[in-house]
């Protein structure tokens, strides 16, 4: 199960001055590698304004994964595009399709994000970014995985049914779920529907009221 976000229903700000009084105490002006996560969390929520509490504690989930998977290539240099696929590889199914449908619509804030606050971490070794996606790459990689996980919902994990899925297939259903503008939702939404999406056993009760919400979301109000 994708971790809870660790910060859900706390205060973010009282978090960052603990973390700030900690570095204070010590005389230093850095943080440890294992405290990256965790400031950056905060970070992001400080940036963020009028967003729904729904869609604050959906990025915060990706967000959190996506720098653990970042930490996991042991590089000082993190790239955007590979690790934004293992992040969404790391969710697949563990989550409904709308929690893609809002990553999507904050995808371009998450993205400068990362390119403008990971440098800035008051490390003694610095990371850096690099190979952004561009909104076609990011469509693709996003469309590529929704496919994917609509077929393991289908099949319920079969993987001899898996194994059977032909590479035309999988592009013909990932064609259906883009636009020239982005990705259509209420075609996501079609195929998705009667596929029965299953919350996680290990989740707590915080994660399942969380994607219960989710699930329960529709195209026509994820546009709003």
């Amino acid at each position: 199960m994708v971790k809870q976000g660790k910060y859900a229903g706390s205060s973010r700000q009282k978090q960052l001055r603990n973390l700030r009084q900690r570095i204070s105490n010590k005389g230093q002006h850095t943080i440890a590698e294992t405290d990256l996560v965790d400031f950056l969390l905060v970070r992001w929520h400080l940036t963020q304004h009028n967003q729904t509490q729904l869609v604050e504690q959906t990025t915060q989930h990706f967000l959190r994964t996506w720098l653990e998977q970042a930490q996991q290539t042991n590089t000082s240099v993190w790239n955007i595009a590979t690790i934004t696929t293992n992040t969404l590889k790391a969710f697949a199914i563990q989550v409904p399709w709308q929690f893609y449908a809002i990553i999507n619509h904050e995808w371009s804030h998450l993205q400068h994000f990362l390119t403008k606050e990971v440098p800035a971490v008051p490390l003694a070794d610095q990371h850096l970014t690099d190979n952004q996606l561009t909104p076609n790459d990011w469509h693709t990689s996003l469309s590529t995985q929704l496919t994917v996980n609509s077929f393991l919902l289908m099949f319920k994990g079969n993987q001899q049914l898996l194994s059977n899925v032909s590479n035309q297939q999988i592009d013909q259903l990932r064609h259906s779920f883009q636009t020239e503008q982005g990705l259509d939702w209420q075609a996501i939404a079609t195929v998705f529907q009667p596929l029965t999406y299953t919350i996680p056993a290990d989740a707590d009760e915080d994660s399942v009221q969380w994607l219960t919400e989710l699930d329960s979301l529709t195209p026509d109000a994820l546009q709003k």
